[in-house]
């Protein structure tokens, strides 16, 4: 086999390797959430993604709001520090309806009418992070998150690796309400 075919059969294979698709056979581009109580479900696509937050030096804290029609809302507060791969560091996650008299995309922090919060607990693990930048612009993070109350699983979450808009939360500040 002549040295061009290996170089092109190669790059081929490592393109093919990193287009691959998540464990349950849903595209790496598409955010989603499992329920995990009672019998696992199939997961549902995320309509809506809105994803705030900052790096400062050696951690970023994030918010991700999640909201699909059938589960509602889920608000996801993560923080993870840089040494020098991301880490997990610790999170906790709020679940709500969807407030029917938005649009979706409307859940970017401005408080909703109602938010009728039903359950809420902390981030049990984060698997498969993914972080890009923030040296020199906006960071981006993403990663497959098993949200849970009481050392049970609730949700199992995935987020593809999301610009975070800057939050005014400034150095060592908390994210927006109810923070």
């Amino acid at each position: 086999m002549s040295v061009v075919r290996r170089l092109l059969l190669i790059t081929c294979v490592v393109l093919f390797a990193g287009t691959g698709c998540t464990r349950d056979g849903s595209e790496e581009g598409t955010a989603w959430i499992r329920t995990l109580m009672g019998e696992p479900r199939d997961p549902v696509d995320v309509e809506s993604v809105a994803a705030t937050g900052l790096r400062d030096g050696e951690i970023t804290r994030a918010r991700f709001v999640l909201e699909a029609r059938s589960l509602g809302v889920l608000e996801l507060d993560v923080e993870v520090r840089h040494v020098p791969q991301p880490v997990f560091v610790s999170g906790r996650w709020s679940e709500r309806p969807v407030n029917e008299s938005s649009a979706l995309g409307s859940a970017s922090g401005s408080a909703p009418a109602e938010t009728n919060s039903r359950m809420s607990g902390s981030v049990l693990s984060a698997d498969g992070l993914h972080f890009l930048g923030g040296q020199g612009g906006r960071p981006s993070l993403g990663g497959r998150f098993t949200l849970g109350r009481d050392r049970t699983a609730h949700y199992e979450v995935y987020v593809p690796p999301t610009i975070l808009q800057p939050t005014g939360g400034g150095r060592g500040g908390r994210f927006g309400r109810g923070s």
